[in-house]
């Protein structure tokens, strides 16, 4: 999410998929909120046999970044992560902004839950242990 202001308006771009953003004309200041994909959950054999849960993905957060008029900014937006019956859960994808007036900002993917009895995997916050195996922490 950009929250960017022109003199007199307070506008917000939401992205629900990659893409780009060109920086309206007036625009100096936008406020960033990254947030990456979360885990998925790890595959059960039964039903007595708990997998762990698929951690949630990572977030950045900067009040003010500055931003040049008329330039792109790269936005990436990081799927949630794969699931699979007989598997740990997937990972979830990266989320970043990039472009030329500062570094890039990136949240990282949420681990993937572990599957019956395996430990979850590290991300943006780790992914759930199954049937008692020990969860991980975050990336």
């Amino acid at each position: 999410m950009l929250r960017y202001v022109i003199p007199g308006t307070s506008n917000i771009a939401i992205f629900q998929g990659s893409g780009s953003w060109t920086a309206p004309a007036g625009a100096t200041q936008v406020e960033i909120l990254v947030v990456a994909g979360g885990g998925a959950g790890g595959g059960a054999t039964a039903d007595s046999n708990p997998a762990g849960g698929g951690g949630a993905g990572g977030l950045c957060y900067s009040s003010s970044k500055s931003v040049i008029a008329g330039q792109i900014y790269t936005i990436t937006v990081g799927a949630g992560g794969a699931g699979n019956q007989s598997t740990s859960g997937g990972l979830g994808g990266d989320s970043s902004i990039s472009g030329p007036s500062f570094t890039t900002i990136t949240a990282t993917g949420g681990g993937g839950g572990g599957r019956t009895a395996n430990n979850g995997t590290s991300g943006g916050s780790g992914g759930g242990g199954g049937n008692g195996a020990p969860s991980t922490s975050g990336g």
